[in-house]
């Protein structure tokens, strides 16, 4: 099965819903993610909006649990898929989600740019042999 991998960078614009499906753990939450254009006169305009909503399993759910909350900006990587469901009056609908690798903070887009170490946020950085350890729990590796 292929699996198209995405990061959205946006706020959580939902209160994260923690719930239990069977034997396993879910977070459910929104992610809106808007972009700006410089008009021709050189000032920001608002663009369009992407929403999403951001499925997290596994241990991924008591960290984004712990740290993330509606209006926090966030930076989600994962794979986006199409959920197919029946509404209340029978009619077949669909919906863009994504299964969540990693979800983070990210730093607001007025901070400034890090340029020394004491600036760099103190999380740990995606080493290749943590991003294999991702991938080898999905059957990618």
């Amino acid at each position: 099965m292929f699996e198209t991998p995405i990061t959205v960078v946006g706020n959580i614009v939902t209160k994260p819903d923690r719930r239990r499906v069977g034997e396993q753990e879910l977070i459910k939450f929104r992610v809106a993610s808007n972009s700006r254009r410089r008009s021709a006169d050189g000032n920001w305009e608002p663009g369009n909006s992407f929403f999403v909503t951001v499925n997290c399993w596994g241990k991924l759910v008591t960290g984004v649990g712990a740290a993330l909350g509606k209006g926090d900006p966030v930076v989600v990587v994962g794979y986006v898929y199409t959920s197919e469901y029946d509404d209340k009056e029978g009619n077949r609908r669909s919906s863009v989600e994504v299964r969540a690798t990693s979800a983070t903070t990210r730093p607001s887009r007025l901070s400034p740019t890090p340029t020394s170490r004491s600036m760099i946020p103190k999380s740990r950085p995606l080493t290749a042999r943590r991003c294999l350890c991702r991938l080898s729990r999905f059957g990618h590796a």
